[in-house]
């Protein structure tokens, strides 16, 4: 009988934090190729630390190993992805937190669930994106890629965003 109080308040303590913490956000980020997991799961608990109230995080994956330049020279890393419930007040905080590691990188916070594409549009496979895009490594336009105008958008968009992580060269 009062395992079964515990469960239903832990349940309920659960539902009231994902009522409280109704955004879902995906951050990626990226570190050397060197750096191992652990040190990826101590930026978790770092996060989860410093925004006791305001972040519960869901789930985290590698998503692949990159050559990028950066800062000048070409660099070996692993680009990794953490989706996280939290409140929109936490989101400095949270970027406070992870400018602050010296490990990462580059790093991208975008919300979660409302631009959700296909694979083959999606910024985290720049290669796949690639055959979308000019020599000259301009986006191709709508007439070539036989998209829909609300598909050829959300491709520019995640093109930009593998650029702004440096994924996809801005220039060959």
């Amino acid at each position: 009988m009062q395992e079964n109080i515990n469960t239903e308040n832990t349940d309920k303590e659960e539902k009231d934090l994902q009522k409280l913490l109704t955004n879902k956000y995906e951050l990626t980020f990226l570190v050397y190729a060197y750096i191992s997991d652990e040190i990826v799961q101590e930026i978790v608990t770092q996060l989860e630390q410093n925004n006791i109230n305001s972040f519960y995080f869901e789930q985290s994956e590698s998503i692949g190993r990159y050559d990028i330049l950066h800062k000048g020279k070409k660099a070996k890393v692993t680009m990794y992805n953490i989706i996280f419930l939290a409140d929109n007040q936490a989101i400095p905080n949270i970027k406070k937190t992870i400018k602050s590691n010296t490990n990462l990188l580059k790093f991208l916070i975008i919300k979660y669930g409302h631009n959700v594409v296909p694979k083959i549009l999606d910024y985290k496979y720049p290669i796949e994106m690639k055959k979308y895009m000019f020599e000259s490594m301009r986006i191709m336009p709508l007439e070539l890629t036989k998209y829909t105008p609300s598909q050829q958008k959300k491709l520019a968009i995640n093109i930009k965003r593998a650029r702004l992580l440096g994924l996809i060269d801005r220039t060959k």
